[in-house]
């Protein structure tokens, strides 16, 4: 029996026991284009965060990129979707975070110890603050560099909205980070005297 170009190479290379070369080198160039499509997809996801596309995000996902992939930074598209400070109204990236959320995204996923609520709160994302806490984010999360827990990354950037909101829920009101601030402490230094006596309420101490 002749092959597909008339010259009956597949079959008779099949009759020799060399065909899987063939099937092989198919199989092999398949398997290639579905990892380019899979990545060119995971690289669609993060785009897709980074710029707000909510849309684009959710078809994704449910086409099966898992949210919980990582880029060359090590970050999350959970991760990524609070990361650029300024690019994305907050509404958009409340709804970034429930949609992701809702597929399965880690909560606490981190990249050295930058939890997404570590970034909500120091960028003073209230309402992503209070999503991410109804979903049982760790409060008391701390980068692994210096030991910055949530409420010390919120007082740092004078976000008394969010401190406030914190200080609702069980978080440790004195954790010091590396360099001995205390929530309270690195607000007096940054000259948030609003940030200041909200803590000082609450039992923060210098």
């Amino acid at each position: 029996m002749r092959g597909l170009s008339g010259t009956g190479t597949i079959n008779a290379n099949v009759s020799r026991g060399q065909g899987m070369t063939a099937f092989s080198f198919i199989f092999a160039t398949l398997f290639s284009f579905s990892v380019f499509a899979n990545s060119h997809q995971e690289q669609s996801l993060f785009q897709a965060v980074k710029t707000g596309d909510v849309q684009l995000a959710t078809i994704l996902m449910e086409s099966g990129v898992s949210p919980n992939i990582r880029n060359e930074n090590g970050r999350t598209p959970l991760i990524e979707s609070v990361f650029f400070w300024g690019q994305v109204k907050e509404a958009t990236i409340l709804n970034l975070s429930k949609v992701l959320i809702e597929h399965e995204a880690d909560v606490d996923a981190d990249t050295a110890g930058w939890t997404a609520l570590n970034l909500a709160a120091n960028r003073g994302y209230l309402n992503v603050v209070r999503f991410l806490i109804s979903e049982d984010a760790n409060l008391n999360a701390m980068d692994r560099l210096c030991g910055r827990s949530v409420l010390w990354l919120a007082a740092y950037a004078g976000q008394d909205q969010v401190v406030s909101e914190l200080l609702n829920h069980a978080v440790e009101v004195n954790q010091r980070s590396c360099d001995g601030f205390t929530p309270l402490g690195i607000a007096k230094k940054q000259n948030f005297l609003s940030t200041v006596e909200i803590l000082r309420s609450n039992g923060g101490i210098e």
